[in-house]
């Protein structure tokens, strides 16, 4: 296995998991498209290490995602603001043998057990994980939830002040009508 000293998380890389050298130091081991790569830092500030060198911190990131999604316990994570990278921790954060999945490389899963589930990726990887489909799932949600808020942010979707047409077709009509709407049709949510 291929060892870097730095490594900034890109878009290809898809699984972040913590290993153990023969010292006892904890790496990080980096699935990037098709290899593994052991990265000398801990995965917890790997990436941070990668949020910084788009211009903010892993405690930011965290920040951002709970303004968005509410004040949840280990939420997803966006990694580049420029190209909307999600990743979310399949336990705490904290947790030194916690694992970092980048929700944009996940095909499904599959239940193996009680508290056992199987992740496939889209390089043909899969991953074994101590975690219950249902837990899973609702990491997988949040992480839906956080990319596709800042995907429409992105495009203007969320930007307010939209006043666009109202297009009805009345009972009776074989056209619609168009009307010019004089209010923000989103200003009572």
């Amino acid at each position: 296995m291929e060892r870097v000293m730095n490594y900034i998380i890109d878009n290809e890389a898809s699984i972040i998991m913590t290993e153990y050298d023969k010292h006892g130091n904890e790496l990080s081991i980096v699935f990037d498209k098709d290899k593994p790569m052991m990265i000398e830092t801990r995965p917890f500030e790997l990436l941070n290490d990668s949020i910084k060198a788009y211009g903010y911190d892993i405690f930011g990131a965290f920040r951002g995602s709970r303004s968005i999604l509410g004040n949840i316990k280990m939420p997803p994570i966006n990694v580049n603001p420029r190209k909307v990278m999600i990743w979310f921790p399949c336990s705490s954060p904290k947790d030194r043998e916690c694992v970092w999945l980048a929700h944009a490389h996940i095909v499904k899963r599959e239940r193996l057990g009680r508290k056992k589930t199987r992740i496939y990726f889209k390089y043909g990887h899969t991953l074994t994980l101590d975690i219950s489909t249902y837990s899973f799932d609702q990491k997988m949600k949040k992480a839906a939830e956080l990319h596709v808020y800042l995907i429409k942010e992105e495009v203007g979707e969320y930007m307010g002040n939209y006043y666009g047409f109202d297009i009805v077709k009345e009972t009776g009509n074989r056209n619609y009508r168009i009307d010019n709407r004089s209010s923000d049709l989103f200003e009572d949510f």
